[in-house]
């Protein structure tokens, strides 16, 4: 069956490209633009939010990623909330157990990141 080439506008750039048969819902030209589109902050808090109406029991062990709430990480917000005030740009939450999800407050410690990557070299040897 042969190509069929259509003709479309990169919606970031207005640069013109080809839609081939399987990409029916090509928006972008290339790769760069698509991630710059959605490397927004509108982009990333939408997707929080999104991500956050589904059931965190649902997504459970499926996904590696932190768990997200309105484009935050949770866990931060735990932290920030338990301490008071907003977390340093230096200052990480290490889940103890390495679970991502368990973000009980017992399971999360502050430390800078030079404490934070002794934790984890510690954990390889």
């Amino acid at each position: 069956m042969p190509r069929v080439k259509e003709t479309r506008y990169c919606v970031l750039c207005s640069k013109a490209f080809q839609r081939h048969n399987g990409n029916t819902d090509a928006k972008y030209c290339s790769i760069k633009c698509a991630c710059r589109a959605r490397n927004t902050r509108d982009h990333q808090v939408k997707a929080g939010i999104e991500g956050g109406k589904h059931n965190i029991a649902k997504r459970g062990s499926g996904t590696k990623s932190y768990i997200k709430y309105h484009g935050r990480h949770i866990h931060r917000a735990i932290a920030e909330e338990r301490l008071g005030r907003k977390l340093e740009p230096g200052e990480i939450v290490h889940h103890k157990d390495g679970n991502k999800h368990n973000n009980n407050i017992r399971n999360l410690q502050i430390m800078t990141r030079a404490e934070h990557m002794k934790v984890h070299i510690h954990d390889k040897t």
